[in-house]
């Protein structure tokens, strides 16, 4: 697997990314999605093989790393708040072919599902509501019909560890020490 978001965001000293004291960093803010989309397709039990990161203003700016889960599945996923153009990207790579989407954040700018298997590529655009207003239907849809969630109720347990995993690879740290810039 491939996990990408990638986005630029000011270093201009008002985003609250750029801030340690208030929680910020790549891998919390963008990475948890690339972890996320890993975690629901192979699981929770993976070890992080190598990570590597920039950092600027005490907060991790990029963050790149290689997730091996016990069955054999090798994902890498990277994630930056620096320079770079936007991109959200999930690619699954197998023995028959792969399935690519893009864009799964922010559907409603765009968004691509492809296949490539033995009857050849297939690449479908799928239209579909802003990541807010799926957030809230999903939300509604629990308080107010009483459906099931669609995440696991340790969902933010489990994201927490994930990512300070990654963290560990890369020498951040637990995020609440203080860590010297690097950059």
């Amino acid at each position: 697997m491939t996990a990408i978001f990638t986005t630029p965001i000011p270093d201009d000293g008002k985003d609250f990314r750029w801030s340690r004291a208030l929680g910020g960093g790549a891998l919390v803010d963008l990475g948890i999605y690339p972890l996320a989309w890993c975690r629901y397709v192979a699981g929770e039990a993976f070890s992080v093989e190598d990570g590597v990161a920039s950092f600027g203003h005490g907060v991790d700016a990029a963050v790149s790393a290689t997730l091996v889960y016990e069955q054999g599945i090798r994902a890498s996923i990277r994630t930056s708040m620096l320079d770079v153009p936007h991109q959200a990207l999930l690619r699954i790579e197998g023995s028959a072919g792969w399935l690519e989407i893009d864009n799964p954040l922010v559907p409603h700018l765009g968004h691509r599902f492809t296949i490539s298997n033995q009857y050849g590529i297939h690449a479908t655009e799928i239209a579909g509501p802003s990541t807010y207003e799926a957030q809230l239907d999903a939300v509604r849809g629990t308080l107010v019909d009483g459906a099931a969630f669609p995440l696991p109720a340790d969902d933010f347990v489990q994201s927490a560890q994930a990512f300070e995993k990654v963290y560990a690879a890369i020498g951040h740290g637990a995020r609440n020490e203080p860590l010297a810039t690097k950059c």
